[in-house]
């Protein structure tokens, strides 16, 4: 089985190449605005993207189908935690606010485990790649 891979996640994570992973198995890695056509030995596999400790949504993938990798909208939600919450740690002072930074980033972390940074979505054909 052969599926298209394009990877369109604009500037976010740009210079670091995705991980992809089929039925839990990484089999290769993707850069910003590369097109990358896999074989996968199976007729039916689940497709997922993973970049440092951000995910994307698993999508069942058959031969031939053409997917794109976007920015997700937890992206979205990422980037306004972390707006938000700079401006409360200026409260701080001294060890206060390097407590409060580490708990943010262990925040930020955590959340990334639950939340799809990155969007897989099936094409209709492959003249939008």
């Amino acid at each position: 089985m052969a599926i298209t891979l394009k990877r369109e996640t604009e500037a976010v994570g740009s210079s670091m190449k995705f991980k992809v992973w089929v039925n839990g198995t990484q089999i290769a890695k993707i850069a910003q605005k590369e097109v990358k056509e896999l074989s996968v030995p199976e007729q039916e596999a689940v497709l997922q993207i993973k970049q440092f400790n951000g995910k994307s949504n698993k999508l069942l993938v058959n031969d031939g189908d053409h997917v794109k990798v976007t920015n997700g909208s937890g992206l979205l939600l990422m980037l306004l935690f972390i707006a938000m919450l700079i401006p409360v740690l200026n409260i701080f002072d001294g060890s206060a606010r390097w407590i409060g930074f580490a708990l943010v980033v262990l925040g930020f972390l955590l959340i990334l485990q639950f939340v799809n940074i990155y969007k897989l979505e099936k094409l209709d054909d492959s003249k939008n790649l």
